[in-house]
């Protein structure tokens, strides 16, 4: 999903994929840790608590990893 955009809101990545928010915590977190995926936090200009927005990245590293999955797929599908 986040392949093509420069950036995505944590909960309409949730959304989108269907998942639970908890379980997109972890993924995301252990992809920050291998350095897939950078997230920043800000205020969210909807809100009008103190409650922040996550927004995820795919990082340079995570772009070249994702390419190379693909490009191995696709020649194991003989694309």
């Amino acid at each position: 999903m986040l392949r093509p955009l420069a950036d995505a809101d944590f909960a309409s990545i949730a959304a989108t994929l269907e998942l639970s928010e908890a379980n997109l915590s972890k993924t995301v977190r252990n992809l920050v840790e291998i350095g897939y995926l950078a997230t920043s936090k800000q205020a969210s200009p909807q809100r009008t608590d103190a409650r922040q927005t996550t927004t995820v990245k795919l990082t340079a590293q995570g772009r070249r990893a994702f390419d190379g999955h693909l490009a191995a797929l696709r020649a194991m599908a003989g694309d």
